[in-house]
């Protein structure tokens, strides 16, 4: 179990990568360098990772209302980078899937933020980094599995004793 102080430098730097995503998210949210709005890639990156899925399903792994995910695909569709079908288990819906073109784009969009990343980070050292990433990758996905799918929450804690 960690102590306290140190659960206090986890929080700390939560709330200083919100700050570093809520700083980039006007830039990101337009289309920028790769020509991707950030609400694009998201759901391309989604679709890449789980495969074909439900709208709703989308919506709820985005924590965003399912209008917004029907909106944005009539966009993603034009661009030719999801398809749609009829789900085979359930006729009257559907499944959003991604297309050849849309992995070739989320590719080119990945290339461009590593190579961002990779030049503002220039000067430190390679595998101290990759040492970091991994180690707040981990820190992140325990703290995802306290999420409350659908809600835009985590679960509360029982409270602390001593």
């Amino acid at each position: 179990m960690i102590t306290e102080s140190t659960a206090g430098e986890v929080v700390d730097t939560v709330y200083a990568v919100a700050r570093l995503v809520r700083l980039a998210r006007p830039a990101a949210g337009s289309a920028h360098g790769s020509g991707l709005p950030i609400w694009h890639a998201s759901m391309l990156n989604l679709l890449e990772h789980q495969g074909e899925r439900r709208l709703g399903c989308v919506a709820t792994d985005l924590d965003v209302d399912p209008s917004v995910v029907s909106r944005r695909v009539v966009a993603l569709e034009e661009a030719g980078h999801v398809h749609r079908r009829p789900d085979p288990e359930d006729r009257r819906a559907q499944l959003l899937g991604l297309t050849d073109a849309g992995r070739a784009v989320l590719a080119e969009h990945r290339r461009y933020r590593n190579l961002q990343l990779a030049a503002a980070l220039g000067d430190l050292d390679d595998e101290e980094v990759r040492r970091v990433a991994v180690g707040f990758k981990e820190l992140v996905e325990q703290l995802l599995d306290m999420a409350v799918p659908g809600e835009g929450r985590l679960r509360r804690l029982p409270a602390a004793t001593g």
